[in-house]
């Protein structure tokens, strides 16, 4: 067993302890308080059937409260919204409902949530709700992100920035804001090429998403050559991660030397075209061949 899944075990059996006394003699702060940590333990160890059941309790518990601390109140919604997306979606969403209720009372580090897990807690909110298609209600959590690091300039804080924005990016084609989406994938670029130029950029498939979505936008926008040099930037990252064995899966890299190759033999864009077939072949993309062949028809 590893020593943090030791110091985990042993800090349930002390909440288990301290749990079956508070239920004897205890007030329902205390209580309260202590059902969210094991929650949150029972959690970390993979035990969600249980941590639900804190969970659940805990909630149950603080309807009955006049006021519960804002950490906790946050803590309790965020451990079942993340155990239950998969199952329940409409309670998922009921759950970040509640933190987003009180997310203005947040300034700064409260019980649960150091500056960093703040910020954690509502990127990984608006994820969810962006995966499930609630965009506007990822809009309050990526706004409190940004809030809590307006004045962050550290690489830690430019990656999140950088991550946030492709998010924004994300709900604002969502709810059909096409160039306020273009405008966070702009910033996110902006970024993601300043932290790549100083080598700390932690994630770099997340600068090859911007150029990606802000270029499909371009396409809709039947700006060809907009959409042709952000999928090349893409493509720019792509290789590089690709050369440097970095790469897991190269299925990106070949469906956008793929698309570039379609679009520009459609504009009769054949040498540039051509490029990218040669690299798909390369690449080893069955059925290139073919499609050279109908390329050279064109010429």
């Amino acid at each position: 067993m590893r020593a943090s899944d030791e110091h985990l075990e042993q800090a349930l059996k002390e909440y288990n302890d301290k749990i079956s006394a508070l239920e004897v003699n205890g007030t329902d702060d205390e209580l309260l308080e202590a059902l969210v940590n094991r929650s949150t333990i029972l959690m970390l160890l993979g035990s969600y059937t249980a941590s639900m059941t804190d969970a659940e309790e805990a909630i149950e518990l603080s309807k009955g409260m006049k006021d519960v601390d804002i950490g906790t109140f946050v803590k309790m919604y965020e451990n079942r919204g993340q155990m239950i997306f998969d199952d329940n979606e409409e309670m998922m969403v009921s759950d970040y409902s509640m933190i987003i209720s009180r997310l203005d009372e947040i300034h700064g580090e409260i019980r649960h949530y150091d500056w960093k897990g703040l910020i954690m807690m509502c990127q990984g909110c608006a994820e969810d709700l962006i995966d499930c298609d609630r965009f506007e209600m990822s809009v309050p959590f990526t706004q409190k992100a940004l809030e809590l690091m307006k004045d962050a300039s550290d690489i830690w804080s430019m990656n999140r920035k950088m991550e946030i924005q492709n998010l924004i990016g994300q709900a604002d084609t969502g709810m059909g804001l096409d160039d306020n989406a273009i405008d966070a994938y702009s910033e996110s670029i902006l970024m993601g090429e300043q932290l790549c130029d100083a080598s700390r950029i932690e994630d770099p498939i997340q600068l090859v998403f911007a150029y990606v979505y802000r270029g499909d936008i371009m396409e809709a926008k039947h700006e060809l050559e907009k959409m042709w040099n952000d999928h090349e930037s893409a493509l720019v990252i792509l290789e590089e991660l690709n050369n440097r064995n970095r790469l897991s899966d190269p299925e990106l890299l070949i469906k956008l030397h793929q698309s570039l190759a379609s679009s520009m033999m459609e504009s009769g864009e054949i040498e540039r075209a051509e490029k990218h077939l040669m690299r798909a072949i390369n690449l080893g993309v069955p059925g290139m061949k073919d499609a050279i062949d109908e390329m050279n028809s064109m010429r």
